[in-house]
């Protein structure tokens, strides 16, 4: 437990300079192959960020929550989309949400629909499973 506090004072400096990186760096999509003002940037941001993830993962390894998740993402990686275009495209008041001019409320809006869509996935991977677990690479 010890190693894992070391790990978390970690994140906040990883993510700190990975934010000043990507800034100095500037926009970059990888999508159009752009990487901003200088690819080492890019990937010097990338592997700080990557790392605050890692340590992240190291403090929260034994947590049941994320541990159940993690046995079902191939459904919420699979179900994942039709949420999404649910939220973007039916809801108009999400749409308004996330291009609201201020950062803090997109930024809420954003993790209150990725939580939804998360748990939609999750209780639909279970019916999958009930009724045809082999779409989801489990036998009966």
């Amino acid at each position: 437990m010890r190693n894992c506090k070391k790990f978390m004072l970690l994140v906040p400096i990883l993510v700190l300079i990975g934010i000043l990186l990507s800034n100095i760096n500037g926009f970059a999509e990888v999508r159009i192959y752009s990487y901003g003002r200088h690819p080492i940037l890019f990937v010097l941001t990338s592997l700080l960020l990557g790392g605050a993830c890692v340590c992240l993962a190291l403090f929260f390894q034994h947590n049941r929550l994320l541990g159940v998740l993690g046995r079902n993402t191939l459904a919420i990686l699979l179900l994942h989309k039709f949420p999404v275009v649910f939220f973007q495209s039916i809801c108009p008041m999400v749409k308004n949400m996330l291009s609201d001019s201020c950062e803090f409320n997109r930024t809420m809006m954003a993790l209150i629909i990725s939580v939804v869509v998360i748990a939609m996935c999750y209780i639909a991977g279970l019916v999958i499973e009930n009724m045809a677990p082999i779409v989801l690479g489990k036998s009966k």
